[in-house]
């Protein structure tokens, strides 16, 4: 039962949940630069299509809420002493990025919320 505890302790550890995000996010972020690299490469057109305002407000909002989630887990997180500052900085500018200038996760962004939207609650 201790050697449970204590696995339980280590993989709930700051550093472990820290590191796990940081990698899982700049895995995101190298991914979505790959997906608007291939679909450039093998088709060669580019889709030119311009958001409504209900749209941009989505992703202010999923950007704000984005952002708040993120830095939050870089402050609280007693792991990154010293670093968080170049952290924060990094997973701010991916974040920009990712909602702003990348199609691919605005696409999925604007199909979360719509789904969310969407759902029928049965009580």
């Amino acid at each position: 039962m201790s050697a449970a505890l204590s696995i339980l302790k280590t993989i709930a550890s700051d550093g472990v949940i820290l590191i796990t995000f940081e990698f899982l996010f700049l895995g995101l972020f190298v991914y979505a630069l790959r997906i608007r690299w291939v679909i450039k490469r093998r088709t060669g057109a580019i889709a030119i299509i311009t958001r409504g305002e209900e749209s941009w407000q989505k992703l202010y909002i999923a950007f704000g809420i984005a952002s708040l989630v993120i830095l939050q887990l870089v402050n609280l997180s007693e792991f990154g002493r010293g670093y968080k500052v170049i952290i924060s900085i990094i997973d701010l500018v991916c974040l920009v990025y990712l909602t702003f200038y990348n199609a691919w996760f605005r696409d999925k962004i604007i199909a979360i919320i719509s789904k969310s939207k969407d759902m029928k609650e049965g009580h």
